[in-house]
């Protein structure tokens, strides 16, 4: 008992003299930003332990971008700082998320602090998709309006859309291109092909608008559905076996397997057979 409790007393001494990765804050909040700009902030740490610390590797999740430490190794009671930025684009609401350190902190190899913001979109469609629906094969509706919104106080500038599926187009392709003054909104019209019904529950494409707000160049993409009201999924009947393809070199062998195993089992008629010969 004494022996355990001398272990784990020098293990306790051993840690609180090791080196150990503290933050100034765990959170930091952007607060409410549009979608547009890029937004930066620089993480402070310290190494409170009594030896190095080591930065091994820091990772950011999707939508942040993390540089390298100013410094990887840090004395006792040093400091050191992290570049970190934000890409809100395409983002909306409520966001958060993760950078993760990973050290030579005995206790807390890895530690993750947060970065959070509030998304407003600077441009937007309204409606935020459009849904076409198809019942026995015939269109309730093939063309709707929406409407693109300029939140910001620049002018916004339209100058490609592009569809993802030749089955879903722009109406009046040739007035695509144009100016959405700042509190402004300017109507488009998208047309799906009454000839082509998905094999499927819906079918989904996307509208990307290709703009320039300012100085900033980007693209935004509206969702487009077209919904078979109608469909129904073949059942699968259990009857029904699924032929697989053998692989000739597989075949091969199994061929020759068979041979051997029949000349095995009758080795007497294969003797007959060599003597008439």
């Amino acid at each position: 008992m004494k022996r355990i409790c001398l272990a784990f007393f020098i293990a306790v001494t051993a840690i609180g003299y090791s080196q150990t990765l503290s933050f100034e804050k765990k959170t930091h909040d952007f607060g409410d930003i549009d979608d547009v700009g890029k937004v930066s902030t620089q993480v402070k740490f310290k190494n409170d332990g009594a030896k190095t610390l080591v930065i091994e590797d820091v990772r950011a999740s999707c939508g942040c971008t993390a540089g390298k430490p100013a410094k990887k190794e840090l004395a006792p009671g040093e400091e050191s700082y992290l570049d970190v930025t934000f890409n809100p684009q395409g983002k909306r609401g409520n966001q958060r998320k993760s950078i993760t350190f990973k050290t030579n902190d005995p206790i807390n190899p890895t530690q993750a602090i947060y970065i959070t913001a509030r998304i407003k979109s600077i441009w937007d469609f309204q409606p935020s998709k459009v849904q076409f629906n198809v019942q026995n094969g015939v269109y309730n509706n093939s063309q709707e309006r929406f409407e693109i919104v300029n939140n910001s106080k620049k002018t916004l500038s339209i100058l490609t859309v592009t569809s993802s599926n030749p089955n879903i187009t722009i109406v009046d392709p040739e007035n695509v291109k144009r100016d959405i003054e700042p509190g402004s909104t300017s109507a488009y019209e998208v047309r799906a092909n009454t000839d082509f019904v998905p094999n499927r529950k819906a079918l989904y494409a996307r509208l990307t608008f290709k703009n320039k707000l300012g100085e900033i160049y980007s693209s935004r993409t509206l969702s487009v559905y077209i919904r078979n009201l109608t469909y129904k999924a073949p059942r699968y009947d259990g009857s029904k076996t699924k032929l697989l393809k053998k692989d000739p070199g597989t075949e091969k062998k199994e061929a020759s397997g068979t041979e051997k195993k029949e000349a095995t089992a009758n080795p007497e008629g294969s003797s007959k057979e060599g003597s008439n010969k």
